[in-house]
């Protein structure tokens, strides 16, 4: 007589994958809402800060009112998820950079301090911001 085991209720590794990049995706959301939110609480918008000149330039936001967000670091074992950091600094820059009245640094800018060891003081002052997200 033979005994067959029937593995049926173990997840498959795409069915594993699958469910942790969920995880991630979630873990990542809530930490750009949690972000989003800190930073608006901090931030004192008067109504009218951005106006638009004849010539279409944005007149200069003060720089309390501004932020530049810089590359995040690879930090996993493997050093292989580079990508995965400047993906999550770009698309915050990008949702900061919908909120009125916040002058936020490009990402030529601000990834150009990539691999640097310029000071956060230093780059503050270079990209005239008051805030920098690392």
């Amino acid at each position: 007589m033979e005994i067959i085991e029937d593995h049926d209720d173990e997840p498959t590794r795409t069915q594993t994958v699958t469910a942790n990049n969920k995880i991630a995706f979630a873990l990542v959301a809530s930490l750009l809402i949690l972000i989003g939110v800190t930073i608006w609480g901090r931030i004192d918008l008067p109504s009218a800060t951005l106006e638009i000149s004849q010539d279409q330039t944005a007149t200069a936001i003060p720089a309390d009112k501004s932020i530049a967000v810089l590359p995040f670091a690879d930090m996993s074992p493997e050093g292989n998820q580079e990508y995965f950091g400047d993906g999550i600094s770009e698309e915050l820059l990008n949702e900061l950079a919908r909120l009125e009245g916040l002058r936020v640094a490009s990402r030529t800018s601000s990834f150009s301090f990539k691999d640097t060891d310029a000071t956060a003081s230093d780059i503050g002052e270079s990209l005239n911001v008051g805030l920098i997200l690392v």
